[in-house]
């Protein structure tokens, strides 16, 4: 995506490296509206992200309409509960995956990139193989709906 072959994970600010057992904790212990984010950087950045994961419980879910996607300058994907990756650089797939924190059981989770490389056919891919690895971690691999390959788009 970067041409690049190292990268560095930062927290900008936070003193905890990321790891997707930290991520599982956050999910499981903050409030559903403190998002867990990782930021990658690599050499050429100076430290600034190249990318920026962030993942989030929440109750509900976009509904797919691959026709529409179009209108709203998306590519859909048949992956998760709804998985896109728009022109503006995002990525965003939401997959059930049942979480409890001090606000209660939400039973999705919503994986989100951005990149300041703008849109590439491997931000879905990225962003996927994290979810993956997110949902082994948690255990929810079965109802999460998750690929080992990414689908071509629809619509």
């Amino acid at each position: 995506m970067s041409g690049s072959t190292e990268f560095d994970e930062n927290g900008f600010g936070s003193s905890q490296a990321f790891s997707l057992d930290r991520v599982v904790e956050q999910l499981h212990s903050g409030p559903s509206s403190d998002p867990v984010n990782c930021y990658v950087s690599d050499a050429e950045r100076n430290g600034k992200p190249l990318l920026d994961i962030e993942f989030e419980a929440i109750d509900h879910h976009p509904t797919p309409d691959p026709e529409g996607a179009d209108a709203r300058n998306e590519y859909e994907f048949p992956m998760g509960k709804f998985a896109a990756v728009g022109e503006t650089g995002g990525a965003r797939i939401y997959f059930a995956c049942p979480t409890e924190g001090p606000d209660g059981k939400r039973p999705f989770v919503k994986a989100s990139l951005y990149s300041v490389l703008g849109p590439t056919d491997e931000s879905m891919t990225i962003l996927n193989s994290v979810s993956r690895r997110l949902a082994e971690t948690i255990g929810c691999t079965d109802v999460a709906s998750l690929p080992g390959k990414v689908p071509a788009p629809v619509g």
